[in-house]
């Protein structure tokens, strides 16, 4: 039973290790989306620099963390694989992880509070505007995923 728990909880913690792959994934900077929208602003020269600046600033700061992170899912994955694994040790090294996470989500804030700083109000209701955008979109197209599904026995 011990053993089950164990695996289920590591199953849980790292099946989305595969977002750190992504700019702007699990615990990466704002990045890539962020940048993409932004391109579809009116950004004068002058902005962008600004922005430019802010993004590469936040990126060699985040990196001492993300390294952190991936160093903290080693050691995860090495826990969950000792026999028998220390439960305590997983669960623990759990809290670590959450840790860094909330660090790096703090982070990717303050890099965005300092873009937003550098924007006019339209520009930043403009970004909110593809955000909702973007949002309804994917919402869209869950329920059209959901209703281009089979029916099942439990629809009728």
């Amino acid at each position: 039973m011990k053993r089950c728990l164990a695996l289920l909880l590591g199953l849980a913690i790292l099946l989305p290790l595969g977002a750190l792959a992504r700019p702007g994934g699990f615990h990466g900077m704002p990045g890539a989306h962020l940048e993409r929208a932004l391109e579809l602003l009116d950004l004068d020269a002058s902005t962008w620099e600004q922005i430019d600046a802010i993004l590469d600033t936040a990126a060699i700061e985040h990196e001492p963390l993300r390294e952190q992170i991936r160093a903290a899912h080693e050691e995860m994955r090495a826990r969950m694989e000792a026999e028998p694994p220390d439960i305590d040790a997983v669960l623990s090294q759990t809290e670590v992880i959450g840790a860094l996470h909330v660090e790096a989500h703090k982070q990717r804030l303050q890099t965005w509070f300092a873009v937003r700083a550098a924007l006019t109000e339209a520009q930043i209701d403009e970004l909110a505007e593809m955000r909702r955008d973007r949002h309804a979109g994917l919402r869209r197209g869950h329920k059209q995923r959901e209703h281009d599904a089979p029916e099942t026995e439990f629809d009728r």
